[in-house]
């Protein structure tokens, strides 16, 4: 059923597609529940953790799900036809991340730990932080009146920086920090997410509702605003 891998190719998208096509063939169905990760990695001819990640992808896409003490099987209602195209942008980043030795679990890491990180600083903020993230966003304001998307991206970063510093909590900073060098790549390149004014003015529009949700305290909405916004930006690269 699985090919195995050359040496040259990049393992965990090589799985990921794999895996695709296979349930686009009708091989992986929804009815039967997929072979386990010792069975793939020793088929294909790479490690377990290669299997984790490439499952962690596919699982993001939406594409499987995980059913604790059962297995993996196909989620009801993917279509793996739309899929393979509806995710061409998450392939694309994932090989991004892949050629630059970055690893896609410190992506998923980051999307998952930092809706927490946010649910903190809204309850910890002082008004020095809210300062320096009013005066962030300003800049990110500034970046997208002139169109100025790398400008954009660098204070994007140094805003999802700045609500880990607001936690008070200087291993989370570092945590954080550590994901974003770890992912290896800027996961927020203009050329593939956000690529069009609209598209920017929305980014822009969501670091104003989680500035507000944190100015507030309002810590359960600034973490589902955190949400939203890796839901927006994961949905832009599908």
């Amino acid at each position: 059923m699985f090919n195995r891998i050359q040496q040259v190719e990049k393992k965990t998208s090589f799985v990921v597609k794999q895996i695709l096509s296979l349930i686009e063939s009708g091989e992986l169905n929804g009815q039967e529940r997929f072979p386990n990760e010792i069975d793939i990695a020793s088929a294909i001819g790479v490690s377990r953790s290669v299997i984790r990640e490439a499952m962690s992808a596919l699982e993001m896409m939406e594409v499987i799900e995980r059913r604790p003490g059962d297995g993996t099987y196909l989620k009801s209602g993917a279509n793996p036809v739309i899929n393979l195209e509806m995710h061409r942008k998450l392939m694309g980043s994932l090989e991004e991340i892949e050629t630059a030795e970055g690893s896609f679990d410190s992506f998923e890491a980051r999307v998952i730990i930092e809706p927490s990180i946010a649910e903190l600083a809204a309850r910890r903020a002082q008004p020095e932080d809210i300062a320096e993230l009013e005066r962030i966003y300003l800049e990110l304001e500034s970046s997208c009146k002139s169109l100025d998307f790398e400008r954009y991206h660098a204070f994007d970063k140094k805003f999802h920086i700045q609500l880990a510093k607001t936690t008070q909590n200087h291993a989370l900073v570092r945590i954080l920090e550590g994901l974003l060098e770890e992912i290896k790549i800027d996961y927020w390149n203009s050329d593939r997410i956000w690529p069009k004014e609209a598209e920017l003015q929305k980014s822009l529009g969501e670091h104003a509702r989680i500035l507000e949700t944190v100015r507030s305290g309002d810590s359960m909405a600034v973490s589902v605003e955190l949400q939203r916004h890796f839901d927006t930006a994961l949905n832009n690269m599908k």
